[in-house]
């Protein structure tokens, strides 16, 4: 990495907007200080690819989760076919 490029990054982060924000979820009184992801986004390009693997990897967990779900209903069926004779 040159220093050109970090000097370059450098000087794109110190263009960063600094504002007060909070998320939606939070209460009125809550309150960050600092550049938002959507000024990020737009300095470095770096959010979209973290949210869409994100979302990626939400959906692999919840694919997972449904397999377990599934895996522990049929245990239950054989262990009640079991107990059963």
């Amino acid at each position: 990495m040159s220093l050109l490029y970090v000097k370059s990054r450098q000087d794109q982060l110190a263009r960063l907007p600094i504002t007060a924000w909070r998320f939606r979820a939070e209460a009125s009184d809550s309150q960050h200080l600092g550049p938002t992801a959507q000024d990020f986004r737009a300095a470095f390009g770096l959010l979209e690819a973290t949210v869409t693997e994100q979302a990626k990897e939400n959906a692999l967990v919840r694919a997972e989760l449904a397999d377990l779900r599934a895996l522990k209903e049929e245990v239950a069926r054989i262990r009640t076919a079991q107990s059963a004779r």
